[in-house]
């Protein structure tokens, strides 16, 4: 029985209810703990068997989670850089275009002031 200390919350409700036991949200660790214990269903080895399993399709839908939480992560930073460049690129092509104006208006600028003196 102390191999079902280490499970969560979590893993002992799926436990219990495969056990054919009705849980609660309101159960402790120690209620579902005594509960999958005093199932007339309860044979150790089984029970190991069937948390063991339980554990580890809980492992692996973490892992995919993570995976999926990851791929979303990069895909953002992606689409982030990728708007990064298109603002730069933008930008560079207005200061460009602002920029020629600018030159001409200082040439006049320049040309009217050796006039004027």
């Amino acid at each position: 029985m102390a191999f079902l200390g280490k499970a969560k919350k979590q893993d002992l409700v799926l436990l219990a209810e495969e056990l054919g036991q009705k849980v609660s949200d309101k159960m402790t660790n120690i209620d579902l703990k005594n509960i999958i214990v005093g199932s007339k269903e309860y044979e150790e080895e089984f029970v190991r068997a069937q948390l063991s399993v339980i554990l580890q399709e809980r492992f692996e839908r973490e892992s995919e989670e993570k995976i999926a939480r990851q791929y979303v992560i990069e895909q953002q930073q992606r689409e982030f850089e990728l708007e990064k460049m298109r603002l730069e690129i933008e930008r560079s092509r207005f200061d460009s275009e602002n920029l020629s104006p600018l030159k001409t208006s200082v040439r006049d600028l320049i040309k009217s002031l050796r006039i004027s003196t």
